[in-house]
């Protein structure tokens, strides 16, 4: 391994974090901002079956997130889960809190740079549906920036006022989703309806969906590429 493989992984080390009520634990690995100007993070959720090792993409995502000095945090679902998608409400409840308290313990809480106003969550089909279904609709409002749902992202498994109302003026304006699913995936129907969901809750939604029938069938690099554009663009 040359000194600059040896650097980035030194940097991006496994960790163990450990929910102190929920008593959840899960690994995840940080890589620093490696660009100039105002650090953000990026925050990846990985798929399930052969996606779920979750940080088997570091390098791929430090080179996108490189370009808006990103910092990368990949997560692995907690209690070594290979899936963050969830059949029941109260555990995608669960990991939105174990999500939330781990971002503010080990990122944003030792890293007062890394800007909260400039995070996205990027998901990998399962991901993508934990996001947009339990994540994101209970925690967008606290987040700027944005998420790109690759493959996957559906609405909410329980419908409320809260979870289906317009969003408030601030996250309308300062946080953007962008979607890439192709036509013939068996998620495109979840994606399309969460996508109009989002849409409806007014806020910035965009994407692209590609011919073809295969799951993920499409050039991973581009289309992160093409999320973080359309999310830092003005």
């Amino acid at each position: 391994m040359g000194y600059a493989a040896q650097v980035r992984a030194a940097a991006a080390e496994e960790r163990l974090y450990v929910h102190p009520s929920l008593h959840k634990t899960g690994h995840y690995q940080i890589m620093p901002p490696s660009g100039t100007g105002p650090a953000g993070v990026l925050v990846f959720f990985h798929g399930s079956g052969a996606g779920s090792a979750y940080a088997a993409q570091m390098e791929l995502l430090a080179g996108a997130a490189k370009a808006y000095n990103l910092a990368v945090v990949a997560l692995e679902a907690p209690d070594h889960a290979v899936s963050w998608a969830a059949d029941l409400p109260r555990i995608g409840a669960l990991n939105t809190e174990y999500v939330r308290d781990l971002l503010a313990a080990t990122v944003f809480g030792p890293h007062p740079a890394w800007s909260i106003e400039r995070t996205v969550f990027v998901g990998y089909s399962a991901g993508s549906t934990f996001l947009a279904g339990d994540f994101l609709p209970d925690a967008v409002e606290h987040f700027r920036g944005g998420a790109v749902l690759l493959c996957g992202g559906g609405m909410p498994l329980i419908s409320t006022k809260q979870n289906t109302a317009p969003l408030g003026a601030r996250v309308r304006q300062h946080f953007k989703m962008y979607y890439v699913i192709q036509t013939g995936d068996f998620l495109f129907n979840q994606a399309t309806a969460g996508f109009n969901l989002w849409k409806s809750r007014g806020l910035k939604v965009a994407g692209e969906s590609p011919a073809g029938g295969s799951h993920c069938g499409f050039d991973l690099g581009k289309a992160l590429r093409d999320g973080l554009r359309y999310v830092f663009s003005s």
